[in-house]
């Protein structure tokens, strides 16, 4: 039987709301509770009950503390990998009713979407529809800009032009030749030809600045002692020695690596002649695939064992060009190699959206 209303005071309510609050923070009375409550239901009757008492309450507004620290408990529960796989497991298979879809977009409908920027490629007219961090571009393919900058940027229209050539005459044959202004003083010749017919005239005998002068062979100790210093690691472009490559580097992948980028050179455009296109490790690991991840981010040492792996890939890791032999060379210095790593990274996920190589299906289709 129910208390009267005011047979309990509000120091007896104070005191029962602290020994209730007590024992639900005991472990084994809350164990309790969960058991006896476990597999039961509330009746449709209750339930409607306490929901027409709540239709006309309004919710007070939640305090900034409040939201932070749930915001932080929430995050927590994330960074659990077991609480992860529940929700994953949970929700695979599940689909949104339409009314929760149709929620959804009336509450993102109004809102202004991430600015875009339209223009037209500066060589072919093509439209581009681009996000702000690549506003500034201008072509819509690294083709468009060469074929751009072969019309318009050469001589004087050029970024790096600094007022061209000097002409001077040959003091072999005669002939007018140019050459660039830092070289002023050194530029004689208008051919290695000429300067080594005009060194056979004038530096023989006397003339000649080694004249007179011997110089005693190297012994097999000297040419065995300089093998051993510029060896291993005591070459400058030293990288550790040899490195196992992927499984699937073979001759079909290298194969779908040139044809993507059109069998041209990825850096200069030079199209492939007799001798075959290199396919370059743009992070220079020969085993791509087993980038380290760290939370989420891939990290290399751009093939270089001793080096830690510091550089951040952005995308992909599994990235690759097509370069020529004279521009494949460029990048074998171990010293910038965080420049061309970053370099190419930029011109395949700029222009090539992220991708280095066709498919088996996407190569078998074009032959």
């Amino acid at each position: 039987m129910p208390f009267p209303k005011d047979s309990i005071t509000k120091e007896t309510r104070k005191k029962m709301s602290e020994a209730a609050k007590k024992r639900m923070a005991d472990s084994e009375i809350l164990n309790k509770i969960r058991k006896a409550n476990t597999g039961k239901k509330q009746s449709p009757e209750t339930i409607a009950k306490r929901v027409e008492k709540l239709k006309g309450q309004k919710r007070p507004p939640r305090s900034e503390e409040w939201r932070s620290k749930h915001s932080e408990a929430g995050k927590k529960r994330w960074e659990d990998p077991e609480y992860r796989r529940k929700m994953t497991e949970e929700a695979t298979g599940k689909k949104q009713s339409p009314e929760t879809i149709a929620k959804r977009i009336s509450k993102v409908k109004d809102k202004p979407r991430a600015p875009r920027t339209i223009k037209d490629c500066a060589f072919c007219g093509k439209e581009l529809v681009l996000v702000e961090w690549e506003k500034n571009r201008i072509f819509c393919s690294m083709a468009c800009k060469g074929k751009w900058q072969s019309e318009n940027a050469l001589g004087e229209k050029g970024a790096h032009w600094k007022g061209g050539g000097v002409t001077k005459k040959c003091e072999e044959c005669g002939k007018e030749f140019a050459f660039d202004k830092h070289r002023k003083e050194m530029a004689r010749f208008c051919s290695r030809s000429c300067k080594g017919i005009w060194m056979s005239k004038n530096l023989i005998g006397e003339n000649n600045p080694s004249f007179g002068k011997s110089y005693p062979p190297h012994t097999e100790e000297w040419k065995r002692a300089m093998s051993i210093r510029n060896s291993g690691n005591g070459n400058p472009n030293w990288t550790g020695g040899s490195k196992d490559y992927c499984e699937k580097w073979n001759l079909e992948f290298r194969r779908r690596i040139r044809s993507f980028f059109d069998y041209k050179c990825a850096e200069c455009g030079t199209p492939q002649n007799e001798k075959l296109l290199h396919c370059h490790h743009v992070y220079y690991d020969k085993k791509a695939c087993c980038s380290v991840n760290e939370n989420g981010k891939y990290l290399s040492n751009l093939g270089i064992k001793e080096h830690p792996h510091s550089f951040e890939i952005v995308g992909d890791p599994n990235k690759f060009v097509a370069l020529c032999d004279k521009c494949h060379k460029k990048t074998s210095g171990k010293k910038n190699r965080e420049y061309w790593a970053r370099h190419f990274e930029e011109i395949i996920n700029n222009y090539y959206l992220g991708r280095s190589y066709f498919t088996k299906e996407e190569y078998g289709k074009m032959r």
